[in-house]
């Protein structure tokens, strides 16, 4: 008979029902319905339906449509299906810790994944603009970073996981994950205070992070790629949509599932979005000295100066009031009923359909997006709210390619 249900968390805006103690989670409330069941079961050796199967670390990932299958050199197996379900197949040699880092890291990459997120190996803390998410290759010091603007007072939003999604105004959202860091030791000294260690996960620590947490999703302020090389000084670039976009789709987490679960283009078409309206900064440290405090201190210069904008000019705060026109370095080329648009600063390229086309012409003279709303629901047959929506969506992205700008 099926273990009960006893064990109630909260993780990515879902709620987990759950045979196993999971306490790495927070508490979910005692009633409503769980969005995600996690139970122990018979797990097969193989999925049956084909799909994608790739070996990492003796660890095997299969994948088909709407199932995910990780098989451990143990015998371990946990079964994901549908974006709700974790069924797991503990073997002896694998003990309760590692099952639980799979279920909380892995199998709920997966279950992201099923449920149409994108889904990055990186961290995420919160500062008063929004999220800034960190990623990079394994040692690039992503937690190490995280913990450090920890130290500074800043709130985790996550670690090794974020999922991110398009909130009701098309803003991409970092959804709250659960207060842990993996950290190397020499890490652990600028956390005194703020955390505590709970175990160990291979050469890292498993932290606890003390204090308030974040319940909600936050929007995005910008994406920080981590990168070390031969250089004295570090330094920081933000990058072109093109490059912004391969950063992203070299760090979303697990990708060995994406083939098998057969979401290529419409997960491909979200990063571009995402790209299309989140600054992406390449990040470089000096490879022999990582200097982690000069980097702490680069970057929140960065998001200071970032938090500091005028609000009518923050990519991610577009109203009906702000009143915005082309800028002077843009360039434009029709093309048949389309245009192609470039800022002459940057190696990039930006085009766009019929009405994209007609909010250009109508920002020759600058106007208020509520203006500029009201002249198309004049021109076209749409609701208020699609219209509204999807203006803000162009508008936001033609601020990010600095095709448009705010002026008074």
């Amino acid at each position: 008979m099926p273990a009960a249900l006893t064990h109630r968390r909260r993780a990515f805006e879902l709620t987990i029902a759950s045979s196993l103690a999971l306490p790495e989670l927070a508490p979910a409330p005692a009633t409503g319905a769980a969005d995600v069941v996690v139970e122990r079961g018979p797990v097969a050796e193989r999925l049956d339906d084909g799909g994608s199967r790739v070996v990492l670390d003796d660890v095997t990932f299969e994948a088909s449509p709407h199932r995910c299958l990780i098989r451990l050199p143990s015998g371990t197996r946990f079964l994901v299906e549908h974006g709700e379900r974790i069924t797991v197949d503990a073997r002896p040699g694998t003990s309760d810790q590692e099952v639980r880092a799979y279920v909380i890291g892995s199998c709920l990459g997966a279950v992201l994944h099923q449920r149409g997120l994108i889904v990055l190996h990186g961290s995420a803390i919160d500062t008063p603009g929004g999220a800034v998410l960190f990623v990079g290759d394994s040692g690039k010091g992503k937690s190490s970073i995280a913990a450090a603007f920890c130290a500074r007072g800043h709130r985790l939003i996550s670690d090794d996981i974020c999922a991110v999604r398009l909130d009701a105004s098309r803003r991409p959202v970092v959804l709250p994950a659960y207060p842990q860091l993996k950290l190397c030791p020499d890490a652990l000294p600028g956390l005194e205070g703020r955390g505590d260690v709970r175990s160990r996960d291979g050469d890292k620590h498993v932290v606890t992070i003390d204090g308030d947490t974040v319940d909600e999703p936050r929007p995005i302020l910008a994406i920080i790629h981590l990168r070390t090389f031969h250089v004295d000084r570090v330094s920081m670039t933000r990058l072109p949509r093109a490059a912004s976009v391969r950063v992203i789709a070299r760090h979303i987490y697990r990708k060995c599932f994406l083939p098998g679960l057969a979401i290529g283009m419409d997960h491909a078409a979200r990063v571009a979005d995402l790209a299309a309206v989140t600054p992406v900064y390449r990040t470089i440290r000096p490879r022999q000295s990582p200097s982690l405090r000069e980097l702490t201190d680069e970057i929140a210069g960065v998001l200071d100066a970032a938090g500091q904008t005028d609000p009518d000019d923050r990519v991610d705060a577009l109203d009906l009031n702000s009143r915005l026109g082309r800028s002077r370095s843009a360039v434009s080329a029709r093309v048949g009923d389309r245009l192609v648009m470039t800022q002459l600063d940057h190696e990039q390229y930006f085009e766009l359909d019929p009405v994209g086309v007609r909010v250009w012409e109508l920002l020759a003279s600058p106007r208020t997006v509520a203006e500029l709303s009201a002249q198309l629901l004049d021109e076209y047959d749409v609701s208020r709210a699609d219209c509204e929506r999807d203006l803000r969506a162009l508008l936001t992205a033609l601020h990010t390619h600095q095709l448009i700008q705010a002026v008074p």
